[in-house]
C-alpha cells in the first residue's frame, strides 16, 4: 500500500510547475510512440492496400509497430521486412496462444525461425488478451494457467536460445483485456522483461481520475510484489479510441474523430509523463467502412478508404515538430513559471540535443458529448509563461493544423497563451541578444 501511495504522489507531483524543471529528451518521447498493425490479415487493407498503407505509415513518422505477422505468415514477414528496409520501422513480434499455435513445439519452431528477421524486431510479446476467452467476466477458467505456462516457455526459450541476438531480445508480458485480470494472470517478474497493459479509455478523456490506465498500474504493482519499480517498467501495447458513434446500443464507447484528434496526442504525453516506456496506438487503419456491428472495425487513424483522419494529421505534425534521431545526456533545466494554471493544466517538457526546449501544454478538458454523440470544444483560458534568466526566442505550434509555427516572439521573458484542450507546443531557445 505504501508503494501505491508513493506512486500516486509521484504522479501528482509530475504536473507541479516548479520554477526549474528538468526536461526529458525529445528522442525518448519519439521512442515511446508506436502503433498497432495487422500486416498478415489477408482480408483487410493491411494486405489488400499494402502499398498505399505502407506509404502512409512511413509518412506518419512513427518508428515502431506491433504486429503478429513475423510469427504468422510468409506474406506477413515479407511486409514487415519491407517496412523496415524502406522506412526503418521495427516491430514487436506478438506470439499469440491458441491462435494460431496449439503446441509449445510450434512456438519453439517460430522462435527459431525469427533469425532472418531480427533486424526488424524490437521485442517479443506474449499471448494477446487470453482473458477475453474466459468463461465469464469474473471467472479466470483455464486461461490464467495456460497463459502462465505459455509465457514461461516463451521466456525461457528466448533467454536460453543459442542465437545470442534472440537470447538478448526483450520479452514483454502477455496482455490482459481487463485491469483485474492482471492479478489473476499472476506475477511476470520471472517471465518477462517488461509488463504489459491494454488501457482503453472508452469515451473518457485520457487524464480521467477513474481511467483504466490508473487501474492497470495499481494492478501491475499488486501482481508483481517482488518488483518495487513495477509501474516504471510497463509497455502499453494497445491504447486508443474508436470512432463508431452511430450505434450507441451496440458500440457505446466510440468518440467523434475530432475528439480523438484532441485526446490521442494528449494520451501519448500523459502516458509518457506517467512513466510508460512505450505506448502503441490501436490502430493504423479501419478494418471496414463504419461497421455498425462492431467498433473493432473503426479504431484506425486512417479511414478504410485510405484518407487521413484529423488524428493522423495531428500526430504527423507533432512528430515532425519534435522529431529527434539521436539521444542526448546533456539535459538542462528550464527556469520558468506559469500564471493562470490550475488542476486541469498539463504539460510535458522535452529538450533536443541542440539545447532547444519544447513545452507541450494543454488543458485536460472533456471534448466528447455522449448524449449528442458529438465533438465539443472546451473552455479556453489565458495563461502567462514567465522565463527567468536569459530572454527567449519562442515559436508556437498547433499540431492540429500544421507543423509550421503559428506565432513567433523574440527576445522575450514571457509568453501569453490561450490554453486549449488540444496540445500546443512552445519551442524555446535562448535569445542571441538578451534583455
Amino acid at each position: 500500500m505504501k508503494r501505491h501511495l508513493l506512486f500516486l504522489l509521484l504522479f501528482i507531483s509530475s504536473f507541479a510547475y516548479a520554477q526549474k524543471e528538468m526536461p526529458r529528451s525529445n528522442f525518448d518521447f519519439m521512442e515511446s510512440i508506436g502503433i498497432c498493425t495487422h500486416f498478415s490479415y489477408n482480408s483487410q487493407p493491411y494486405v489488400q492496400r499494402f502499398d498505399t498503407l505502407s506509404q502512409l505509415l512511413g509518412d506518419l513518422g512513427i518508428r515502431y509497430i506491433r504486429d503478429r505477422a513475423v510469427a504468422d505468415t510468409d506474406l506477413g514477414r515479407k511486409n514487415i521486412m519491407h517496412l523496415y528496409d524502406t522506412y526503418g520501422i521495427k516491430t514487436i513480434a506478438v506470439f499469440p496462444w491458441h491462435k494460431p499455435f496449439k503446441s509449445f513445439e510450434e512456438v519453439s519452431e517460430k522462435i527459431d525461425g525469427l533469425a532472418p528477421y531480427l533486424d526488424a524486431i524490437v521485442a517479443i510479446e506474449g499471448a494477446n488478451e487470453n482473458d477475453a476467452q474466459a468463461k465469464g467476466p469474473n471467472e479466470p477458467a483455464n486461461w490464467a494457467d495456460d497463459t502462465q505456462k505459455h509465457q514461461k516457455f516463451l521466456f525461457n526459450k528466448i533467454k536460453q536460445h543459442p542465437n545470442q541476438r534472440i537470447a538478448n531480445m526483450p520479452v514483454i508480458a502477455p496482455s490482459p483485456t481487463f485491469p483485474n485480470r492482471v492479478v489473476w494472470m499472476g506475477p511476470m517478474t520471472d517471465k518477462s522483461d517488461h509488463y504489459n497493459i491494454h488501457s482503453y479509455h472508452g469515451t473518457n478523456k485520457p487524464e480521467a481520475e477513474d481511467s483504466n490506465l490508473r487501474k492497470y498500474m495499481v494492478k501491475v504493482n499488486e501482481a508483481n510484489p517482488n518488483d518495487p519499480h513495477a509501474n516504471q517498467n510497463v509497455w502499453a501495447t494497445e491504447a486508443g479510441y474508436h470512432n463508431e458513434i452511430g450505434y450507441v446500443a451496440k458500440n457505446p464507447n466510440g468518440i467523434h474523430e475530432q475528439s480523438e484528434a484532441y485526446y490521442l496526442p494528449r494520451l501519448l504525453c500523459h502516458y509518457f509523463n506517467f512513466g510508460i516506456k512505450r505506448t502503441y496506438i490501436y490502430e493504423l487503419v479501419d478494418h471496414a467502412d463504419h461497421n455498425p456491428n462492431g467498433g473493432q472495425d473503426d479504431f484506425g487513424i486512417v479511414r478504410y478508404d485510405m484518407s487521413k483522419t484529423p488524428t493522423y494529421l495531428a500526430l504527423q505534425n507533432m512528430i515532425k515538430i519534435l522529431d529527434e534521431k539521436e539521444q542526448t545526456n546533456a539535459l538542462t533545466a528550464l527556469d520558468y513559471s506559469i500564471d493562470g494554471a490550475d488542476g486541469d493544466t498539463y504539460h510535458t517538457l522535452l529538450q533536443k540535443k541542440d539545447g532547444t526546449h519544447y513545452l507541450l501544454i494543454w488543458n485536460a478538458g472533456t471534448n466528447y458529448d455522449f448524449d449528442s454523440r458529438s465533438f465539443v470544444e472546451g473552455k479556453h483560458k489565458k495563461i502567462s509563461i514567465q522565463f527567468n534568466g536569459k530572454s527567449k526566442d519562442i515559436n508556437l505550434y498547433n499540431p492540429l493544423v500544421s507543423d509550421q509555427p503559428s506565432d513567433t516572439k523574440t527576445q522575450s521573458k514571457s509568453y501569453k497563451l490561450t490554453l486549449k484542450d488540444h496540445i500546443q507546443i512552445l519551442e524555446i531557445k535562448p535569445s542571441e541578444v538578451n534583455l
